[in-house]
């Protein structure tokens, strides 16, 4: 009874305590390696955005873009000519490609035959090439003695004898403008309206000063303010001027010299007069139409044209996604071999009684247990079939283990899908 109680005991610690481990590991076969088996599966693998293929076989591409590393810079030239011409002008002008394709007389003095010519009477000759043939004296002014004193004494109109003058001055008031703070309280009083804005430092406007100025605004009210009191003024008047004057005489006349002047005739003979001209000219320059990425400025310049050109080409890469299917092929393990089980004995397995409490006190000595032998895997195969006792105790047990068994396989099949899916 013993033994099958030690037997029981035995292989319930050990399906309990090796449960997971069972759930986990296959059981062992014959060779040494774990069976483990399996449905099969097929997991599908993408990649991300890959400028290269992966490593690795299978890999097809299910995905492609071209991505722009440097966008294409467009830019325009203008189909630009140089057409230009000159009014009439007396030299080739400045710079080079000029060409003549015009040209003239103008004629700056015309002819003009010799002649015989007279002036009348004149003061001065008319200029070179005349000659003088005649003169004359005319009186413009005839003689005549004085009549009368240059000057006379009168009485001066303008003689003021000095004399003493007094003056009462009134006090002295000026008005004063109040000018009102803008924007705060506070008010100055002003001599004078000029402005209608004025600045802390006094100086003026007609319109509102900036921003961060602080200033005032005239108003209509104004006051009057004592800036004199009244006082007397004394002023000596001296006399201005002489009693008696000495002025000319405005009816004396004086004595006059006979006045005249001289005229003469003069003559010459005219020279003909030669014809004189110039020459003048048209000029034009001309540039055929060239492409240009900027219209120069000045006159003469047309755009007769103009298109878009590339100035940088587009740089680009181009990513592909790939995808392959990693396939798991199903694993099929061998049934195992069961155990040989002997005859059920037909009795009723006996249930071990309760132990018993100890009644005596424990000894302060401890008992010191009795080493135990562990078998080797021959031993343990001989003592779990020699203890495993009638039916009724070995077929729930046996049972149990099969469950636990088979719950470990399926959690480790479960276990091994998320870990490939994953």
């Amino acid at each position: 009874m013993r033994n099958r109680k030690t037997a029981a005991s035995a292989v319930g610690a050990l399906l309990l305590s090796g449960g997971l481990a069972l759930a986990t590991t296959a059981p062992a076969w014959a060779d040494g390696e774990v069976c483990v088996p399996s449905e099969g599966s097929a997991t599908t693998e993408t990649t991300d955005w890959l400028t290269e293929a992966p490593e690795g076989d299978g890999w097809e591409v299910v995905d492609e873009r071209t991505v722009i590393d440097r966008e294409a810079e467009y830019g325009t030239e203008y189909l630009v000519a140089f057409y230009q011409q000159t009014g009439w002008v007396l030299t080739t002008p400045e710079g080079e490609g000029w060409v003549q394709i015009a040209e003239r007389t103008v004629i700056d003095q015309e002819y003009v035959p010799g002649e015989y010519e007279q002036t009348g009477w004149v003061t001065e000759s008319p200029g070179d090439g005349w000659k003088q043939i005649a003169e004359r004296w005319v009186v413009d002014v005839e003689a005549q003695p004085a009549q009368g004193t240059p000057t006379i004494v009168i009485p001066n109109p303008d003689y003021a004898p000095g004399w003493t003058e007094t003056i009462e001055h009134p006090a002295e008031y000026k008005t004063l403008w109040k000018y009102t703070k803008h924007g705060g309280h506070g008010f100055i009083w002003l001599d004078n309206d000029t402005w209608k804005y004025v600045d802390s430092d006094g100086n003026g406007y007609n319109k509102k000063p900036g921003k961060g100025v602080t200033y005032y605004e005239r108003t209509q009210h104004t006051k009057k303010e004592k800036v004199k009191d009244a006082w007397t003024e004394t002023i000596e008047h001296p006399a201005q001027g002489e009693p008696t004057i000495e002025v000319d005489n405005p009816d004396y006349v004086p004595a006059v010299e006979e006045q005249g002047h001289w005229e003469y005739k003069f003559a010459r003979h005219v020279p003909a007069i030669p014809e004189e001209s110039h020459q003048e000219y048209k000029f034009a320059k001309h540039i055929p139409a060239t492409w240009m990425t900027e219209v120069p400025t000045g006159d003469g310049w047309k755009v007769k044209d103009q298109r878009e050109v590339l100035l940088v080409e587009e740089e680009s890469h181009i990513e592909r996604i790939y995808q392959r299917v990693v396939v798991a092929e199903p694993v099929e393990c061998p049934p195992a071999e069961e155990p040989t089980t002997p005859e059920e004995p037909t009795e009723e397995p006996t249930v071990p009684a309760e132990p018993e409490e100890p009644t005596e006190e424990p000894s302060e000595t401890p008992v010191k247990p009795e080493p135990r032998q562990v078998p080797d895997a021959t031993d343990r195969e001989v003592e779990t079939l020699a203890f495993t006792g009638p039916e009724g105790s070995v077929r729930p047990l046996s049972m149990i283990a099969a469950g636990l068994l088979l719950g470990g396989v399926g959690i480790g099949l479960a276990r091994r899908r998320l870990i490939t899916e994953g």
